[in-house]
């Protein structure tokens, strides 16, 4: 899938609500360009903790990196829009405002390169502001013009009303993630192959066990064998000390959010006690990810997934 714009560069959508650079207006006939770079969209920042040598001698010399990560991805860019009228550019203004509604609650930032991908976003995180600042260019109504790009109709007097914004968001997750997600894969006699297209592991996936499971206790084994080797979570209903109350047995879907990590029946509840605590929450290599479930015969299911980039 290819969402270029007209002039073959990406286009973007910001939080579902306000599309830049793809010549398409908003909910008010603004239309939104981004003037120069995204910064951070290339990569995100590391995280590491440095260890000191200890002695006197050259062998002391520097330092041992320990405990490298990344951080959270924070993005900054410039946005201009053209408006038909001083009415359309304040409720523009107000409509980015809500796209960037985002404290205690994530949207999204699309980037439809010629892959297209996604990254989940906050308005602040660590020691960022988040910040928003709109600016409408000039005391009165401007003539301006973006070759190449298409700009709101000018109004009866041949003028059109100009808005800049500088803009600040947090993505706490770094990756990127293919837009729209893949699947679902279904199992057949119990194994599912899949790729993540990407080049960077993936947590962003989904399994639903859909039949076979109903009133098990388990043990029921769900083996991922990739790139990074061979991992097996195990789900059963734990063995409780006498008098303690019973948990449930496992219920007819079995629904686990790996990005979430939360098992999960159809009607949301909760049935985080199945997973062996012994055994990893799986991740998806890039590459091949082949899952296979046994332990209780024949069980339906489908796995849906995103790519992920770093």
């Amino acid at each position: 899938m290819t969402c270029l714009n007209s002039a073959g560069f990406p286009d973007y959508l910001l939080n579902g609500l306000i599309p830049f650079n793809s010549g398409v207006a908003d909910a008010f006939g603004s239309y939104w360009y981004m003037d120069g770079e995204m910064a951070g969209w290339d990569s995100p920042d590391g995280r590491v903790t440095m260890l000191t040598k200890i002695g006197s001698g050259p062998n002391a010399d520097g330092e041992i990196p320990a405990d490298q990560h990344y951080r959270g991805r924070t993005i900054t860019f410039t946005l201009y829009a053209s408006s038909s009228s001083e009415t359309d550019r304040e409720n523009s203004r107000l409509l980015l405002a809500q796209a960037l509604d985002l404290v205690g609650t994530t949207g999204t930032l699309d980037v439809n390169e010629a892959v297209p991908k996604s990254v989940i976003i906050s308005r602040s995180g660590n020691n960022n502001m988040g910040k928003l600042v709109m600016t409408d260019q000039g005391l009165s109504a401007t003539v301006t013009s973006t070759p190449g790009f298409t700009t709101a109709p000018v109004d009866s007097n041949g003028l059109v009303y100009p808005t800049k914004a500088d803009i600040e968001v947090y993505a706490a997750d770094p990756r990127k993630y293919s837009n729209p997600y893949n699947g679902p894969s279904a199992l057949a006699g119990n194994t599912v192959t899949i790729t993540n297209a990407g080049t960077t592991d993936c947590t962003n996936f989904f399994l639903l066990l859909s039949s076979g499971v109903s009133g098990a206790t388990g043990p029921l084994d769900i083996t991922l064998v990739n790139a990074n080797g061979t991992f097996v979570m195990t789900l059963a209903v734990p063995t409780l000390p006498a008098g303690a109350p019973a948990l449930s047995d496992f219920p007819a879907e079995i629904a686990i959010n790996f990005y979430l990590n939360t098992i999960e029946d159809n009607m949301g509840g909760n049935y985080y006690y199945l997973r062996d605590l012994t055994t990893p929450w799986l991740v998806l290599a890039p590459g091949s990810n082949v899952f296979t479930v046994s332990g209780l015969g024949a069980i339906a299911g489908d796995v849906t997934w995103y790519d992920a980039w770093i």
